[in-house]
């Protein structure tokens, strides 16, 4: 048994011994009252550089002068001489980090070395699976929108384990997953497909779910993005999104999730940078455009004190989203930053601007920004009140976790935690094992939501053509869509369901006219349109030159007396603009899944694209449930508040044999 498992193992014990005996009460067991007291008394024996340390978790994502930085996938002199003054409480890692299992695995070493004599360090990732997925060469999963759309918490269960076994063999102990946003904003244009779905009910129940698979295997869970990043038309990342709702309105939709994550004990929770007026009213001069914003959640003490810790009696750690981003970075002073990070009560600053570390100049302007953070802790400005709780947290969790020594003593042997034989072998990581599985969920969430004329299964015989029109990601010279069709044609040829004679043309679309396929309409027996939605503008073909052709396509296959099947590959809105073919099909995720380590071949494909083209084809009957509300487009291709398809919708077709 792994050895993280076995410290849950035995906490778990020591809490059922607790309860048998009715030494527990809310928030305090015999087993966690014991470890609050060791970690207490740890920090009252530490600097407050010590302290401060432990609350930030940096990137180490590049090095080198700004245009010609290389991903740091080994620790240089400067970065290890860093990592070893500071004893960071974790670090962060990110694509340009993780070459290959073998190569994360040591990183992951290199890094825990420089916590000799220290604290053992946290090291996250975010692998949610599906769109938002790091580790190349391992095993992406369909992800959230897709497990919401197989409704089954046992495969939602089973997509973390693996998602959490791989992190484990490569050293990673902490996902920032699963993604407890209710998705209730269409227009959303970050969360999407990262969400369960649109409706409260069904991402509590996936929520929790997802927590247990991660701590199967030993993982800490982080939920994200609280109090809620579904009901969003701006993404943090490049903006400063406003939500205008009270915290009556949160408690009905967006909470609940983030509820159910807490009693299913999450480790961590991630805030959001996003203004809630209604709720958070203290503000701030932006220093980018000198006006009045309000204060994020991030940055809120009624947020996170009164409502998360007060309210919903969580007192596990809290961390931030980065703090490197546009919301955060163009309108806040970055040491105001921390400075109301902290005295809101959260514990961790996760990639503190201004640290971005390229070069020794970049180290040594967070050193100033650093020792300019202490002095404030010194001289009360921070509250070192609030200081000593959030460090305590974070190291009650490290014990807990199976990072610390139960008895609290730091130095723990490195060869401890860095020994294969406390890790799964680096063999799992992309296994046949976990493919297949792969396969089983995301063929499982495939959606049908119309088949006209028995459109579906097409049955593409020995004189018969199929004509697959397709949108290719351009920005991943691998060509992985033109990879995941071949690989399900492929598929039917060999199961029998489609003839090895049979003619089969797939042609991308992303410069094309509808001049340019009219003869291969007209010549097809079958036709199949993938469609890709990254945002609601793609839902207006006067503008998106990609959805006009997509239209104009339909229109010309029905003039000329031929079905359309679609398949709408990842956002599944777009169906609302093209719900004239006479069969659509939801796969929830186009994105791009290596399965070598080199990042240099085509030989991927993307799980969800590939088990929704086999489906088409008759590999079997989509029992998928639509996991969102899908509106009906108005006149000008703006969202109205017409329900075209409500979630829940799912169709299925009998199949030959």
């Amino acid at each position: 048994m792994k050895a993280k498992r076995l410290t849950r193992r035995i906490l778990s014990v020591l809490l059922c011994m607790a309860m048998l005996f009715g030494m527990t009460g809310i928030g305090a067991t015999a087993a966690t009252s014991a470890t609050g007291t060791i970690a207490k008394a740890m920090v009252s024996k530490m600097t407050t550089k010590q302290k401060l340390a432990q609350m930030m978790m940096p990137q180490i994502r590049c090095w080198g002068s700004e245009g010609n930085e290389v991903g740091v996938t080994s620790l240089n002199k400067s970065l290890k001489n860093l990592l070893e003054e500071y004893n960071f409480g974790g670090i962060i890692l990110f694509q340009p980090n993780l070459e290959s299992a073998e190569q994360v695995a040591n990183l992951t070493k290199q890094i825990q070395a420089t916590t000799a004599g220290g604290i053992p360090s946290l090291i996250a990732m975010d692998q949610e699976g599906g769109w938002i997925t790091r580790l190349m060469g391992g095993t992406a999963m369909p992800g959230n929108m897709a497990l919401g759309a197989a409704d089954d918490t046992a495969l939602t269960r089973q997509s973390a384990q693996v998602l959490g076994e791989e992190l484990a063999a490569v050293g990673v102990n902490v996902d920032y997953a699963p993604d407890a946003d209710v998705n209730n904003n269409a227009a959303n244009p970050i969360i999407g497909v990262r969400s369960f779905g649109s409706d409260a009910s069904l991402v509590a129940k996936h929520v929790p779910a997802f927590i247990e698979g991660l701590h199967d295997e030993g993982i800490l869970t982080c939920i994200k993005h609280f109090p809620g990043h579904g009901d969003t038309a701006t993404d943090s990342h490049t903006g400063f999104p406003l939500v205008n709702k009270s915290y009556a309105s949160l408690k009905k939709v967006e909470l609940k999730p983030f509820k159910a994550g807490i009693e299913a004990g999450t480790d961590m929770i991630m805030t959001a940078h996003i203004q809630y007026p209604q709720i958070a009213k203290e503000n701030y001069t932006s220093t980018t455009t000198g006006e009045e914003v309000y204060l994020p959640a991030t940055m809120s003490k009624t947020i996170i004190t009164d409502i998360l810790r007060g309210d919903m009696g969580y007192d596990g750690v809290v961390v931030t989203d980065a703090l490197n981003m546009d919301a955060i970075s163009q309108n806040f002073d970055p040491v105001d930053v921390a400075t109301y990070v902290i005295n809101a009560g959260v514990d961790m600053l996760v990639m503190p601007y201004p640290y971005t570390l390229y070069t020794k100049k970049s180290i040594a302007e967070f050193e100033k920004y650093f020792d300019t953070l202490v002095g404030l802790i010194e001289d009360g400005t921070i509250s070192e009140d609030k200081v000593n709780a959030s460090v305590a947290r974070i190291l009650k969790m490290k014990i807990e976790s199976g990072l610390l020594p139960t008895t609290g003593e730091i130095g723990q042997s490195v060869a401890q935690l860095c020994n294969e034989t406390t890790r799964p072998s680096l063999s799992v990581v992309g296994s046949k094992d976990h493919k297949k599985k792969e396969w089983t969920i995301a063929s499982r969430a495939v959606t049908l939501l119309k088949n006209e004329e028995r459109t579906l299964p097409m049955y593409v015989g020995i004189k018969e053509k199929l004509l697959v029109l397709y949108y290719e990601n351009t920005y991943d010279p691998g060509q992985p869509i033109t990879t995941s069709i071949e690989y399900a044609v492929n598929k039917a040829r060999k199961a029998g369901r489609m003839s090895h004679f049979a003619d089969v043309e797939l042609v991308p679309y992303n410069d094309l006219t509808i001049k340019d396929v009219k003869k291969k309409i007209k010549k097809a027996d079958h036709v199949l349109i993938l469609t890709t939605m990254s945002g609601v503008s793609a839902l207006d073909p006067t503008q998106t030159s990609t959805s006009k052709f997509v239209v104009k396509a339909i229109e010309y296959a029905h003039k000329k007396d031929k079905n359309v099947a679609l398949i709408s590959m990842h956002l599944p809105y777009d169906v609302a603009l093209y719900k004239d073919a006479d069969a659509l099909l939801c796969a929830y995720n186009r994105m791009r899944i290596y399965t070598d380590e080199t990042k240099k071949t085509a030989d991927g494909y993307v799980v969800n694209v590939a088990a929704a083209v086999s489906i088409a084809l008759g590999e079997r009957s989509p029992s998928g449930k639509l996991p969102v509300d899908i509106p009906k487009l108005n006149d000008d291709y703006t969202l109205s508040d017409e329900i075209l398809y409500p979630a829940g919708t799912s169709l299925s077709y009998c199949l030959l044999g």
